[in-house]
């Protein structure tokens, strides 16, 4: 009831400045230190994995504040324990930092839409292979002088799709 808590290890201190006790006493609950636009999402989980008896654990990933303010994102785990009848009763779990990872994720997928965004404005047709020669990527010049498109061309060979010829003997290269 109200994210209320009965044991916070000592790790919260140093990971996150906040006292233990502060949780245990009901001066704070886990529901204080959740980012509010994560609250939803975390409580609908948490009652939807109540609601499935075919486990009794489950995770995911959210922002919390520390004791400064600051944002850091967490994975949590939690098992379910529930009593003789079925009824989940409270739960078992930790909280683990994951803001680097995050943080490292948001990075890489800024750097890949730009470069996709690049690859979409150049003039000239840009192909990508995996090391088989199947197609991973054909940015639009490429769709309009293959006539495939990416989505099509996606996993085919790229012999298959884009055929170079000898400009003298004129066989396929």
């Amino acid at each position: 009831r109200n994210w209320q808590m009965e044991y916070v290890s000592k790790n919260i201190e140093t990971e996150f400045g906040y006292k233990s006790i502060n949780f245990t006493d009901g001066l704070l609950t886990l529901g204080d230190i959740i980012f509010r636009e994560d609250k939803y999402r975390i409580t609908k989980n948490t009652f939807l994995n109540i609601q499935n008896n075919k486990s009794n654990s489950f995770s995911h990933e959210y922002r919390m504040k520390d004791s400064s303010g600051k944002l850091r994102w967490v994975y949590a785990f939690n098992r379910i324990i529930r009593n003789n009848y079925g009824i989940a009763t409270h739960f078992h779990g930790y909280v683990y930092d994951i803001t680097k990872r995050k943080t490292a994720e948001d990075s890489l997928a800024n750097e890949k839409e730009k470069l996709q965004v690049t690859l979409n404005s150049i003039a000239d047709a840009v192909i990508t292979t995996d090391i088989n020669g199947k197609i991973d990527f054909m940015n639009p010049v490429a769709e309009i002088l293959t006539g495939w498109t990416n989505e099509e061309a996606q996993g085919e060979s790229c012999k298959n799709i884009f055929r170079l010829i000898d400009a003298n003997t004129k066989k396929q290269i």
